[in-house]
C-alpha cells in the first residue's frame, strides 16, 4: 500500500485527527499534514513513531528486485537474432523462473503480476508462459495479461536449435509453454 495512504488510514482507523496523532507522535500537525499529502518524504523511523502513537504495528515487507516487467530491457540488450543471443536471453528467463519458483507466494505475485513490455513474438509468448507456470506452481491465478493474443507465437518456436532435442521438447513441454507455441523441455528450463 502507498505510504501516504497508509498514514491517513492508520490515523483514521485509530479515530484520531491529524493534530491528535501528531501530538502523540511528537510531531507538529503541519508536518503530519505534509507527510499525508506527499509534500514531504517520511523517514521510516517517523512512520514507526506514528504507528506506535496510533497503537498499530509496522510490518515491513520487501518486494522482489526482479519482476517480469524488467526482463524486456535485459532481453533487448542480449537478443540479436543470433543463436548466442537467443541462448543468453533464454538463460535470463530461466534465472528469473528459478527465482520466482523459489519465492514465497507474496513475492511470486509481485514478480508476475505486471505486464512486461513487448520484445518480439517468441519472447512475448515465453514470458506469458513463464507467468502462467509460476502462477500454477504457487497456486495463484494466472495473470490476465499472460493470456492476451500477443502472448502466443506462430509459427511455433522450438527453443533448442537442435533437431534431435526438438522432438523431445514437443513431447515434454508443459501446458503453458505448449499452449503458446513455445516448445522447451522442462529440464531445459531448470538447467540453464
Amino acid at each position: 500500500m502507498d505510504t501516504l495512504v497508509e498514514i491517513r488510514e492508520l490515523r483514521r482507523r485509530a479515530g484520531m485527527t491529524q493534530g491528535a496523532l501528531a501530538a502523540r507522535a511528537g510531531l507538529a500537525q503541519s508536518v503530519l499534514s505534509a507527510y499525508e499529502n506527499g509534500k514531504r518524504a517520511i523517514p521510516v523511523e517517523v512512520f514507526v513513531r506514528l504507528a506506535d502513537a496510533a497503537d498499530a504495528t509496522v510490518l515491513v515487507r520487501t518486494r522482489p528486485r526482479h519482476t517480469l516487467v524488467g526482463l524486456p530491457a535485459l532481453l533487448d540488450a542480449v537478443v540479436d537474432g543470433s543463436p548466442a543471443g537467443d541462448r543468453d536471453g533464454f538463460r535470463i528467463v530461466c534465472e528469473f523462473l528459478a527465482a520466482a519458483v523459489k519465492a514465497d507466494r507474496f513475492d511470486a505475485v509481485a514478480m508476475i503480476n505486471d505486464e512486461p513490455a513487448p520484445v518480439a513474438p517468441k519472447w512475448d509468448a515465453l514470458l506469458g508462459a513463464v507467468a502462467e507456470d509460476v502462477a500454477a506452481r504457487h497456486a495463484l491465478p494466472v495473470p490476465s495479461w499472460s493470456v492476451s493474443p500477443g502472448r502466443f507465437v506462430e509459427p511455433w518456436w522450438f527453443v533448442s536449435p537442435y533437431k534431435s532435442q526438438q522432438a523431445h521438447a514437443f513431447a515434454t513441454a508443459s501446458g503453458p509453454y505448449k499452449a503458446r507455441g513455445v516448445f522447451v523441455a522442462p529440464e531445459s528450463l531448470e538447467s540453464m
